[in-house]
């Protein structure tokens, strides 16, 4: 289609917008602030040392993390690094997949840009995501390869969709949700079920048997670590058909919430459209994309009912649905007039200039909104009066994620341990600082209280407390305070034998 390209628009300009974008996203992200989110500050507590899991967490993106602190150090620019690389990752893939089931490079371009136009995506994968990134960005290789393979039957791409495959897991266990059901929409439709049913497939299975074996051990041998945040689906066998039908609710809403905007959009520019084109797309492709959310969908219900799960997050169906544009694109096809396409375009574009604005802007505007943020805390300053106090290195105890991960950047050579995520053993003749957060009356959180006594062999209320107070950043007026305790190697018990 020629239109979009007379109206300045190419393949080779979208990509280079795309790529601009994810840059001055990486820039402001390194410049703005160099306090870390939670799901970044986690990263940095986890990459202390190379695991075959971490928790309930598989552990590709944190091996991938850990590679780039190795080289750009333990900051925000190596964790901005990889969100932004693996996110510009998904936009391509998805054009390649796009551009095989579409037939159409331009129309391939226009799914992509609406990425733009899902609000988890444009939105919650920037502010403060991990390995939902990831397993998003393999969810749309997978899709790309899956094609290829349909189209080739080459044996390479039966090995790359191995690799795919374990490596999603890898990613984030709820990419198996994508895996089974590509499989069984591959099964269940004639044109490719000689796909799958060939002895090609053993190559498949093979890669993903060597890529996950050493995870799937760990796996078995940490079931207790493999399952420490089974909370979050608020399994509640008690409530029974009442908790089922919330966790179907919630399911809905999470559909509703990633793909509502997108098809509004796409409504509303091509419903009453004349038809000016036939339908390039390749109908079968389509149908099995189709096919493939519908089974993971319902793969999700049939858990919800089957385990009595409360609570889905819209996020978490990112891999499954990924695809979305892709076939509201094929839809709107024949009726994809140059203005419509521009009409969507032009929203891309806004949503371009004002994620960025609102993000980074909101938190150099604090002094004049109000609005304090995590990126708004002076943890730099904050640890550097601790410092002046007198500690350097040693083991940090940490009352929470987001402390934990900010403190262990502020003192890259400490051993950092957090309640709940990484306890770690404290050795007796190392100096320990432990902090947290208190409230407004001062009181400490009596499980961290427990958790000091358990760690450090020493009870908190016997440790003199001090305090570090700073100036929000951006915002003078607005104070941050971080309490903690100081013990010397000589306070341990072990230490004075």
């Amino acid at each position: 289609m020629t239109s979009f390209r007379s109206g300045g628009f190419s393949v080779r300009a979208g990509f280079a917008v795309l790529g601009g974008y994810f840059v001055l996203h990486l820039v402001l992200r390194s410049v703005v602030s160099d306090s870390m989110q939670i799901d970044e500050a986690e990263e940095v507590l986890l990459a202390q040392n190379w695991w075959w899991g971490y928790g309930s967490q598989p552990p590709l993106y944190t091996w991938l993390q850990k590679i780039l602190f190795e080289v750009f150090g333990v900051n925000v620019f190596a964790l901005a690094l990889l969100k932004n690389g693996l996110l510009f990752g998904t936009y391509l893939f998805t054009f390649l997949g796009a551009r095989e089931i579409l037939r159409n490079g331009p129309h391939a371009m226009l799914a992509t840009f609406s990425l733009l136009l899902v609000p988890m995506l444009a939105w919650e994968s920037q502010r403060d995501q991990t390995h939902l990134v990831l397993a998003t960005m393999i969810a749309a290789a997978t899709l790309y390869v899956c094609v290829r393979l349909l189209q080739t039957r080459q044996a390479a791409y039966y090995l790359l969709l191995g690799l795919l495959f374990g490596a999603g897991v890898l990613a984030k266990y709820n990419y198996v949700f994508y895996c089974v059901a590509l499989l069984g929409a591959l099964l269940t439709l004639a044109p490719f079920r000689s796909a799958v049913l060939n002895r090609k497939l053993l190559l498949t299975a093979g890669v993903i048997l060597l890529v996950l074996a050493p995870h799937l051990y760990w796996v078995w041998t940490h079931p207790d670590l493999t399952f420490s945040q089974s909370y979050k689906f608020q399994i509640q066998k008690a409530a029974g058909f009442s908790g089922s039908l919330m966790g179907t609710v919630k399911l809905l809403t999470g559909v509703a919430a990633f793909g509502a905007l997108l098809g509004l959009t796409y409504g509303l520019a091509c419903l009453r459209a004349p038809v000016v084109s036939p339908n390039q797309a390749n109908s079968a492709l389509v149908g099995l994309v189709i096919r493939t959310m519908l089974i993971g969908l319902g793969l999700c219900m049939a858990g919800i009912w089957l385990f009595h799960v409360s609570t889905i997050k819209g996020r978490w169906l990112q891999p499954l649905l990924i695809a979305w544009p892709i076939v509201l694109v094929a839809w709107a096809q024949p009726k994809l007039t140059p203005l419509a396409a521009r009409r969507i375009l032009v929203l891309a574009g806004v949503v371009l200039v004002v994620v960025p604005a609102v993000m980074y802007g909101g938190v150099v505007a604090a002094r004049w909104t109000g609005r304090q943020t995590n990126l708004n805390i002076p943890y730099d300053a904050l640890a550097g009066q601790v410092r002046s106090a007198g500690f350097n290195r040693g083991v940090i105890v940490a009352e929470g994620i987001r402390l934990g991960g900010n403190l262990k950047r502020n003192f890259p050579d400490s051993t950092v341990a957090v309640p709940g995520i990484l306890e770690l053993p404290v050795l007796p003749d190392a100096p320990v600082l432990i902090a947290w957060h208190s409230g407004a009356n001062d009181a400490i959180p009596n499980t961290f209280v427990d958790y000091v006594a358990r760690t450090c062999g020493v009870a908190l209320g016997a440790l003199p407390a001090a305090k570090a107070v700073a100036p929000s950043r951006y915002d003078p007026n607005f104070q941050w305070t971080l309490s903690y305790a100081l013990r010397p190697p000589t306070a341990s018990p072990e230490a004075k034998k």
